[in-house]
């Protein structure tokens, strides 16, 4: 009868998971790395414009108003509603809830989206006239246009130095809709 003994080495098994895990390693690595300043301002970018189509979307929905407020301090953005309908002040739960949510307000804060880091920050907010002004708030009626007789623009800041990026998003007086702007090299002047 032969006896088998084993010799100190690794199976094919044993290798190929490694390697397996040290793809995958790799490639996560390599997916962070390849994450550009335009490209993550660009997600976030859609991210708050999504959240803000949201509270659009209950003013038309709940015929009433929302409010968004816009906190640069804190780099995030809150929905609440700002109407009449004391029933309304309590959000529906979304996908998208947040541990800073409460029952009557809805949290976005950049810090905590995966893959930004302190990367992307909320710079402010100001009108779209032709002296704009610093404004901390849009709110939507009923039929989803905003209170303000102009544009709202909430800018998106990214990088440091020569390398800093901005990108605008900006909300429609009449109809509410949002729409992203290109990417900038220049600070919007009044924030």
């Amino acid at each position: 009868m032969l006896l088998r003994t084993r010799t100190a080495g690794f199976t094919l098994i044993e290798l190929l998971i490694v390697i397996t895990i040290m793809a995958i390693m790799a490639g996560l690595v390599v997916v962070n790395l390849a994450t550009s300043i335009p490209d993550r301002l660009q997600g976030a970018a859609e991210i708050l414009a999504g959240e803000i189509a949201y509270a659009r979307s209950l003013a038309v929905t709940n015929n009433d108003k929302y409010l968004v407020t816009i906190n640069a301090a804190l780099n995030e953005i809150v929905l609440t509603h700002s109407g009449t309908n004391a029933v309304l002040d309590t959000l529906p739960v979304t996908a998208a809830h947040s541990p800073l949510d409460t029952a009557s307000k809805h949290v976005v804060a950049l810090a905590s989206l995966p893959n930004l880091g302190s990367t992307v920050s909320v710079l402010g907010a100001e009108s779209g006239a032709a002296t704009p002004t610093v404004i901390s708030t849009i709110e939507f009626g009923p039929l989803g246009e905003t209170v303000a007789s102009e544009a709202s623009i909430l800018w998106l800041t990214g990088g440091s130095g020569d390398s800093a990026a901005y990108l605008s998003i900006s909300v429609n007086p009449v109809t509410g809709l949002t729409t992203i702007g290109a990417l900038q090299g220049n600070r919007p002047s009044g924030l």
